[in-house]
């Protein structure tokens, strides 16, 4: 159950040329997002720029926490085989 939860809990809306659509942040390439729509699962790819201007700051937050959790789990890993 809290999984279902959690993976729920990772679908937000999101504004697609003025069309809401609930989905996930899949990753972002280059300058194209990939968003997994909840309603049937398809994971779609849009340009950054199609974003609304809010949904375009959520990514690059959202690529900065994972940059610095990559970063840090790859240092834990580094002092783990030096050990």
């Amino acid at each position: 159950m809290e999984r279902a939860a959690a993976e729920e809990a990772l679908f937000r809306p999101w504004m697609l040329n003025d069309i809401e659509v609930v989905a996930k942040f899949v990753g972002l390439t280059k300058n194209e997002v990939t968003l997994q729509r909840k309603d049937d699962g398809t994971s779609v790819q849009i340009l950054m720029s199609k974003l609304s201007k809010e949904d375009q700051k959520w990514v690059r937050e959202e690529m900065k926490v994972r940059r610095e959790k990559e970063t840090a789990e790859k240092e834990k890993a580094r002092k783990a085989k030096k050990k």
